[in-house]
């Protein structure tokens, strides 16, 4: 009998804690928390919420997958922006005995990549103090391609940071003449040179430069480059001096200043920002917003048509859409608050 009992009771226990465990599991939070710290997790800069349907997500569960980042998105081709490179021809009123200039293309996509080609020219002229020789390179094409990051994307194109990379080739000639040699043993010198010496080089370049817009269309920005060269061609023990389109070849570093000339491309299908590149608050703006209801069930929501303009919205719509509004709203409130129930 009492093992009868003690069975019963055993029973009674099993069943009560099964019933504890089953109602812990079903506890609900009104505002997302993280159970280990109690901690409400707000929206992150630069993040807000997104309007969801009612009846596709009870609101006390919205969690992040519902928070939606918010900054422009441009077309695939932003602008086109061709440029010029005259730093090196200051620097030769200075007395600098070298100088490369050149011309660059480049096509802003989506205001965060930038393919760029550069083709230029360069000259060197130098006779260094206290040497007994003359080096000179004519002018002689160079022609670099690479691309550009634009870590400045969610800000309007007229404010850029760049980084990049490019692979630069020229095929160049170069003289070494005046070359005084002198004879020790009879106390006299003769003069040699050294012509039409041929050689080509390959070198690599990371950049890094800022761009503002000074007028209209018109812009400048400095450059800063890291180089190096890979190959170039030696003639015996004749190395060549100056690379165009790189500088002295045993420099590592470059500063260029280029003033640059932009033609936007597809500004209709740009987003609706002020001089700042900041989404203007308009009624349309919100639909590009709403979660597809596709997704989390229930009915259709409005969507963007193809040319990134909104479609018109039917009165259930509206209707709808101002509904989920008001309860976004709500619980954004919570969220400045602070609130956890």
């Amino acid at each position: 009998m009492k093992r009868l009992v003690y069975i019963l009771m055993t029973v009674v226990l099993a069943v009560a804690a099964l019933d504890g465990l089953a109602q812990s599991k079903a506890k609900r939070y009104v505002t997302p928390v993280e159970k280990t710290t109690n901690r409400t997790l707000l929206p992150r800069k630069g993040e807000k919420l997104v309007y969801i349907e009612r009846d596709s997500l009870v609101l006390d569960s919205l969690r992040r997958d519902s928070i939606a980042k918010i900054y422009p998105h441009y077309p695939i081709v932003t602008a086109v922006t061709v440029g010029f490179n005259f730093w090196d021809g200051i620097a030769r009123l200075f007395g600098q005995s070298y100088g490369s200039y050149d011309v660059m293309a480049s096509v802003n996509m989506w205001n965060r990549l930038f393919p760029t080609v550069e083709v230029g020219l360069g000259r060197a002229n130098s006779t260094p103090d206290g040497l007994n020789y003359t080096y000179k390179t004519p002018l002689s094409f160079y022609a670099k391609i690479g691309a550009d990051y634009n870590f400045m994307f969610k800000n309007h194109p007229k404010y850029q940071f760049l980084v990049g990379i490019r692979a630069g080739y020229t095929a160049f000639k170069y003289d070494i003449t005046n070359i005084t040699v002198g004879d020790d043993y009879w106390g006299e010198s003769s003069d040699l040179d050294l012509s039409g010496l041929k050689s080509h080089a390959f070198y690599g370049e990371i950049v890094a430069g800022i761009r503002v817009n000074l007028y209209g269309p018109i812009s400048a920005g400095w450059t800063l480059k890291y180089h190096n060269v890979f190959n170039y061609k030696k003639n015996g023990d004749i190395h060549p001096w100056y690379i165009p389109g790189f500088g002295s070849r045993d420099s590592k570093l470059y500063v260029g200043f280029s003033v640059y000339y932009t033609m936007p491309m597809m500004k209709k299908r740009w987003p609706n920002i002020d001089e700042h590149g900041k989404l203007k608050d308009l009624p349309s703006a919100d639909v590009q917003n709403v979660r597809p209801a596709d997704t989390l069930g229930g009915a259709s929501m409005p969507r963007r048509g193809a040319e990134g303009a909104s479609q018109p919205l039917t009165e259930p719509q509206k209707l709808q859409q101002t509904d989920i509004k008001a309860d976004v709203k709500a619980i954004e409130e919570k969220f400045d608050n602070k609130e956890v129930k």
